[in-house]
């Protein structure tokens, strides 16, 4: 078989060279050359009599079966498959899936021109592209075959299986019905256009792989990674971007993010958040459930998101559900409707719309969260060391820093992890402490481990690069909640992080209209608590890594891998492997800036990071194989999406 650009041609009735693996039921691999078929069981596969070599695989099967000009096939069901619409308009093909053949196919008789031995005799080439697949929405696929069977039931008929009728719909010459014809030879030609994938390669000296950092090359058709080669391995019609220098790392995924929308997208909102976050190498966000109006607890709630976002994004994202008091019969809904886990507060948010939950209140939505499978994400303080706290500081001065800091001290957060380890104990479920500041809480957590509980630890950029000690009076963009602790806390943090104890790093990027952060009073308890850093989330922790010694590898598996397990889309996001979304971000580690409004991009361009010199400059971010952003510039198409569980 040789494969062009645009077509799957059948060579000298021979599916032949670059075979790399073959199923031992048919044939024998010598020296990764192809052997002869057992002509019985290829014809009873249905393959034509003119085929001399094939290939077989057990139905679903994931593995890679053979290559050729640099494309990738798959067998299903005992046909070849190469999971790509064929372009029926060429008279070349005579290989068909014959699942309802009397007998053997004549040679060389062209597919869509075989006559039907019964109603729902299968002359279908069912060639699907690895892209394809994830790139054509099944709702798109089934307005398709309505079309086709509203407009043209005498060539395919209404009762045959749809899933193996995708085909006949790429043939509407056939149709006798001109309006019919021309409708399908309409949406022929389009499916066409986007089918015939030019393979593209980005290549790197420093490309951030599972194994380690090396020169490579990633090689993308459609939306996916077909493979990861040695530059010297690009095949020769390949389009290729070269990036030199500048490092390829695996977009970004931050699951803690507050979005806003609907209902508070004066904060942010979906096109000012996903703009900040291509900006910062990310390509997945996870929003939060809060902030946002309706607080993401429903289906109804979690839909009016959905709609929200439509068309809005220039990353994909997915949103967390949230858990208040008496939400437990929402908890398995929300599961099946495709969040990844739940949020909850055992404190105050500091916001109306989403209300704390008490130890009694989350006991009884425990046993919906252990049913559901998904992780449980809790904000770690408890009320009462902080208002011990707070009591002692009435007569303080609320514009110094320290004073805002011994309002909310360690043991709030000591407290509440120890309570939640309880409860992990006793109902068995997953675990997931957000924003971790407090140090003192590392040797628990460890503890925790060792004894085999589900739990994993995440914290924040702004609680590694900055130290109460630098924080200026009045400065209260550096509020946030729980606080920025001191210089030695911060080392503490990233040893936590270089030995595991600490799972991951997002940004909790939390932002809130100028106004709010009582920049002229400078009061840190009246202003809000949250810092905005999705477009500078990246440099900061290259910055501050470097310094201690940490490379590009603890950098994705702090940003992308680790985030993107929590989240429940680690067999797509989070890697540059074969298979996975073509997500990846080019990274010039060897620039330096300094923080600016125009470097933030989000709808309000304030931070406590204005100002900071940092190192490492994002060049380009590509989203399942399309650049949205580049060069401090961002395309006018919006193809983020809901990520889909």
């Amino acid at each position: 078989m040789r494969m062009g650009l645009s077509q799957l041609t059948v060579n000298e009735g021979i599916i032949k060279t670059e075979l790399c693996r073959v199923f031992r039921r048919i044939c024998k691999i010598h020296a990764g050359k192809p052997r002869p078929i057992n002509r019985a069981k290829a014809h009873g596969a249905g393959f034509a009599r003119r085929v001399k070599f094939a290939v077989f695989q057990l139905e679903r099967a994931e593995f890679r079966a053979s290559r050729a000009d640099g494309k990738d096939f798959r067998m299903r069901g005992g046909v070849l498959r190469r999971r790509d619409l064929i372009h029926s308009f060429a008279q070349n093909l005579s290989i068909f899936n014959d699942y309802g053949a009397k007998g053997t196919a004549a040679p060389g008789l062209h597919a869509f021109y075989r006559k039907l031995d019964r109603p729902c005799h299968e002359m279908v080439l069912h060639l699907f592209s690895l892209s394809f697949a994830r790139a054509l929405e099944p709702v798109a696929a089934r307005c398709l075959l309505s079309v086709a069977s509203s407009q043209s039931e005498e060539y395919m008929p209404a009762y045959a299986p749809p899933a193996r009728c995708s085909s006949r719909i790429m043939n509407p010459c056939k149709l006798k019905n001109e309006g019919a014809k021309a409708t399908l030879l309409g949406h022929s030609c389009k499916i066409l256009s986007d089918l015939y994938m030019t393979l593209r390669a980005f290549l790197s000296r420093r490309v951030v792989t599972p194994e380690g950092v090396r020169p490579a090359a990633l090689l993308v058709e459609g939306e996916l990674i077909q493979e990861v080669v040695v530059p010297d391995r690009v095949p020769a019609h390949a389009e290729t971007h070269d990036f030199g220098d500048a490092a390829i790392l695996p977009g970004l995924v931050d699951s803690h993010v507050h979005i806003n929308d609907p209902g508070r997208a004066e904060w942010e909102g979906f096109e000012t958040a996903t703009r900040a976050a291509a900006a910062g190498g990310y390509t997945l966000l996870v929003d939060m459930p809060l902030n946002c109006l309706p607080a993401t607890t429903t289906v109804a709630a979690l839909e009016l998101k959905r709609a929200a976002a439509q068309d809005r994004c220039r990353v994909d994202w997915i949103a967390w559900g949230g858990i208040v008091p008496d939400s437990q019969d929402h908890i398995e809904p929300l599961a099946r409707a495709g969040v990844p886990g739940f949020k909850c507060f055992l404190i105050h948010p500091g916001i109306d719309g989403f209300t704390m939950v008490t130890e009694p209140q989350l006991r009884a939505s425990l046993p919906a969260v252990r049913r559901a499978g998904l992780p449980l994400l809790v904000h770690a303080e408890l009320s009462g060391p902080i208002d011990s706290a707070t009591e002692n500081l009435a007569d303080a001065d609320w514009c110094c820093y320290p004073t805002y800091l011994q309002s909310r001290p360690e043991e709030a957060e000591l407290s509440a992890i120890r309570m939640m380890l309880s409860l992990c104990r006793e109902y068995s479920f997953r675990l997931h402490i957000v924003h971790l500041s407090a140090s003192q809480a590392l040797p628990e957590i460890c503890a925790a481990r060792s004894e085999g509980l589900p739990i994993s630890v995440e914290t924040c950029p702004h609680y590694l690069h900055f130290a109460a000690e630098t924080i200026p009076d009045r400065s209260t963009l550096h509020k946030c909640a729980p606080p920025i602790r001191n210089r030695e806390n911060r080392e503490k943090l990233w040893r936590g992080l270089r030995d595991g104890t600490i799972d991951f790093v997002v940004t909790d990027h939390s932002p809130c209209p100028p106004e709010m952060k009582r920049l002229a009073e400078g009061n840190f308890r009246t202003a809000w608590g949250g810092v905005a850093s999705l477009s500078v989330a990246l440099p900061v922790m290259y910055t501050e890594g470097r310094t201690r010694g940490f490379d590009l590898t603890d950098i994705a598996r702090w940003m992308s891998e680790g985030p993107a397990k929590l989240a429940g889309c680690d067999k797509r996001k989070g890697r540059i492997a074969a298979g996975y979304d073509a997500d990846f971000v080019a990274f010039d580690t060897e620039s330096q800036f300094t923080v600016t409004n125009e470097s933030l991009h989000y709808r309000h361009p304030i931070s406590p990071y204005l100002g900071e010199k940092l190192r490492g400059v994002v060049k380009a971010t590509y989203l399942r194989g399309t650049r949205v952003f580049a060069e401090s510039k961002f395309p006018e198409e919006l193809i983020g999406r809901e990520y889909q569980r």
